[in-house]
C-alpha cells in the first residue's frame, strides 16, 4: 500500500530505484503511516497505515487511492489516459512464528473510468476482493512436526464498454463479467537439520460467466458461458542435505475439471451476425465435440540441486516438468460476430506441458549483505542463470486460416496447440564502491520460437540492460540519497506481427531499441518523515514499449510512453 507500483501500464519499471530513505520510514514500527505523491503519467496517489501489535497478537489496516491522468508523450502528444483507483485491506495475526499463528485478511480493489488507450474497450469499473485465513504451527508432537493451511475466497466484477468514456462507434460494446473462487489447502512436513519431507492437498473451486450486449441490451455473446473450473491437487516435497549439495525434489498431481452451463444459449438479438449459441462457434470452427467437458490429469515434478563452491558461491541446476490446464479463456471464450469481434476459445486443447532446464549461480564477496549502505565498502554480488523451456501443446492465439485442427478460414481469433521453445539469460551484478557509491547492473533477455508454425513467438521481452549508479550517506537522524537508473533496450526484430501469416500479437511489428534516463533522490529526518522526488525520461525520449499491456489482445497497439515526468512522494510516520 505504500511502496506498491501505481496502475500505469505503458512504461515498465522491471527494477525500482534504490531508495534507503524512505525505506527507513517506511519500516519504522509506528502505529500511523501517511503517503501522498505524484508519478509517471500524472498520477497521484495517496496512502494509509494503521497498525497496533501486543505479545502474540497484531492487527493492521491500510488504504491506497490512485488517480491517473491524461499524460503527454516524448513528442508532447497527449495521451488520453485516465484511471481512479481505491484499495483497502485490513488484516490480523495472533500466536507467534516459533508456536502457533493465525492470520486473516480481508482486501477490495475498485478501479472505474479507465481509458485504455490499445484496446477496443474501456473499463467502466472493476470490483475485486477477497478474504483468506491461515493457520501454521511448529509444535506438532510426533513424525510431523510441522502444519499448516489456508482457506481463502475471491470475486471480482468487470463492467466495460466502448461508449461511456469515448466517442461512440458505428458499434455499441458492453461487456459484463464476474468470477468467484474458492480454494482451500493444507500440508504437513517433517522439518529436522534442514531436511523436509512435506504431503499436501488442495481444492479449488472458480466459476466465471460474461455477457457481450449492444444497445439496445441484446446479448450478443456468451463470452465466458458459465465456465466452472474444478481442481483437486496433492504434491509430496524432500529436501535432502548430502555434504555440501542441497538436494529438492517435488512431485504434484492435479485433476482439473472444466465445464460450462451455458453452451447452448442463443444470444437474444435478432442480428443474424450474433445469432449463436457458444455451441455453435466451437463447432463451427473445431469440429462437433458434444458437450464440450474437460477432465486433465496433470502429472509435473521438479528437481533442483544446490551446491556451496565457497561460503560465498552457490551454483544450481533446476529440472522441472510442469503441466498447466488451459485456462476459461483459451478453452471457453465465445465471441462471435465480424472477424474483429470474433474470439474463439477451444474446448479441445491439451493441457500445456513446460520441460524446462535451468542453471545459474550466485557468489558474493568483500562481506556482502545487501544492496547500498546494508553492505561495507568493496562489498559485491553477482547472481546469473539461463534457462530453456521445451514447451509441448503450448496454446497460443492465432486467426482462423484452415491451419490443422482449425475448420474455417475467416479470419476470426482462435486457440491453438503448437510446440516452441523458449531461452532466456539473466544476470544481476552489484558493487557496493565506498561507503557511499554502490552500483548495479541488470541484463534480461528471453527469445521463443513456434516450432509448429515456423515463426518467432510472440510478446517475447527483447535483451534488456539497467545501470543504477547510487550515492547515499547522513546520520540516521538525516540521511539522503541520489541515484539515477538508465534502462537501455535492444531493437526487436524477431515479431509475430502479421494477422494474415501469425498471430499478429506483436502489433507493431519490428521496432529500434531506446534508452530511458531517469533521476531521483530523497532525504529521510529520522524515521518520521521521508521526501523523494525524481525525473523520469530526463531527455523527453519518444519510445513505445516492446511488450503489451493487458489486456492482451492482437488488436491493441501500444501508446507511446510518457515523456518528461516530474515524480514525488512524501511518508510520514508517527
Amino acid at each position: 500500500m505504500l511502496g506498491g507500483q501505481t496502475t500505469f501500464p505503458y512504461r515498465r519499471a522491471p527494477l525500482a530505484a534504490y531508495e534507503p530513505t524512505v525505506d527507513t520510514v517506511a519500516d519504522a514500527p509506528k502505529p500511523v503511516a501517511l503517503m501522498a505523491g505524484v508519478a509517471e503519467g500524472s498520477t497521484v496517489f495517496t496512502g494509509e497505515r494503521l497498525r497496533a501489535a501486543g505479545d502474540g497478537w497484531g492487527v493492521a489496516a491500510a488504504a491506497r487511492t490512485e488517480d491517473g491522468h491524461a499524460y503527454r508523450d516524448g513528442a508532447g502528444a497527449k495521451v488520453n489516459f485516465g484511471y481512479g483507483r481505491d484499495t483497502e485491506w485490513l488484516g490480523a495475526r495472533w500466536g507467534k512464528p516459533d508456536g502457533t499463528l493465525a492470520t486473516v485478511s480481508v482486501v477490495r480493489d475498485a478501479v472505474a473510468d479507465a481509458k485504455l488507450p490499445n484496446y477496443g474497450l474501456d473499463l467502466d469499473y472493476m470490483d475485486q476482493g477477497g478474504a483468506r485465513a491461515t493457520l501454521e504451527t511448529v509444535t506438532l508432537p510426533g513424525w510431523f512436526n510441522h502444519a499448516g493451511g489456508m482457506a481463502a475466497f475471491g470475486y471480482a466484477h468487470v463492467d466495460a464498454d466502448n461508449y461511456t468514456l469515448r466517442q461512440p462507434g458505428a458499434l455499441l460494446i458492453q461487456g459484463v463479467g464476474d468470477q468467484q473462487s474458492w480454494r482451500a489447502h493444507g500440508w504437513a512436513a517433517h522439518d529436522e537439520a534442514g531436511r523436509r519431507t512435506l504431503f499436501g492437498i488442495e481444492a479449488t473451486r472458480i466459476e466465471h460467466s460474461a455477457k457481450r450486449y449492444d444497445r439496445p441490451e441484446s446479448i450478443t455473446a456468451y463470452w465466458a458461458p458459465d465456465v466452472e473450473t474444478l481442481r483437486a491437487s496433492t504434491w509430496v516435497e524432500h529436501t535432502a542435505i548430502l555434504g555440501e549439495t542441497r538436494l529438492q525434489g517435488a512431485v504434484r498431481y492435479d485433476l482439473v475439471s472444466m465445464s460450462a452451463a451455458d453452451l447452448h444459449k442463443h444470444t437474444t438479438t435478432s442480428s443474424p451476425l450474433f445469432n449463436y449459441t457458444s455451441q455453435d462457434l466451437y463447432d463451427r470452427y473445431y469440429g462437433a465435440n458434444g458437450d464440450n467437458d474437460n477432465l486433465d490429469h496433470n502429472l509435473s515434478g521438479r528437481l533442483r540441486a544446490e551446491r556451496n563452491l565457497t561460503p560465498d558461491a552457490m551454483a544450481y541446476a533446476d529440472l522441472a516438468h510442469l503441466v498447466r490446464s488451459p485456462d476459461h479463456t483459451e478453452r471457453y471464450n465465445a465471441n462471435g460476430g465480424p472477424a474483429a469481434l470474433t474470439e474463439v476459445g477451444n474446448p479441445q486443447l491439451a493441457p500445456e506441458k513446460h520441460n524446462r532446464a535451468t542453471l545459474g549461480s550466485v557468489v558474493s564477496g568483500g562481506g556482502y549483505k545487501g544492496y547500498g549502505r546494508a553492505s561495507s565498502a568493496g562489498a559485491w554480488r553477482v547472481d546469473g542463470n539461463a534457462y530453456l523451456d521445451r514447451v509441448e501443446d503450448f496454446v497460443t492465439i492465432d486467426w482462423a486460416r484452415g491451419q490443422p485442427g482449425v475448420l474455417v478460414n475467416t479470419g476470426g481469433m482462435v486457440y491453438r496447440n503448437v510446440d516452441a521453445t523458449i531461452t532466456g539469460l539473466s544476470a544481476d551484478l552489484q558493487r557496493v564502491l565506498s561507503d557511499h557509491l554502490a552500483v548495479r547492473l541488470n541484463l534480461t533477455g528471453q527469445r521463443g520460437r513456434n516450432l509448429t508454425d515456423h515463426r518467432p513467438l510472440y510478446q517475447m521481452a527483447p535483451f534488456e540492460a539497467i545501470l543504477f549508479i547510487d550515492t547515499y550517506g547522513g546520520e540516521p537522524d538525516l540521511g539522503w540519497n541520489a541515484g539515477s537508473r538508465l534502462r537501455a533496450v535492444a531493437a526487436k526484430r524477431a515479431v509475430d506481427s502479421s494477422i494474415t501469416t501469425g498471430s499478429g500479437m506483436d502489433t507493431a511489428g519490428p521496432a529500434g531499441g531506446f534508452a530511458v534516463l531517469d533521476l531521483y533522490a530523497g532525504m529521510n529526518f529520522g524515521d518520521s518523515l521521508a521526501l523523494s522526488v525524481g525525473v523520469d525520461n530526463v531527455f523527453d525520449k519518444l519510445y513505445r514499449e516492446h511488450l503489451k499491456a493487458t489486456p492482451n489482445n492482437s488488436a491493441g497497439v501500444m501508446p507511446n510512453a510518457p515523456g518528461r515526468t516530474f515524480v514525488a512522494r512524501m511518508l510520514v510516520t508517527y
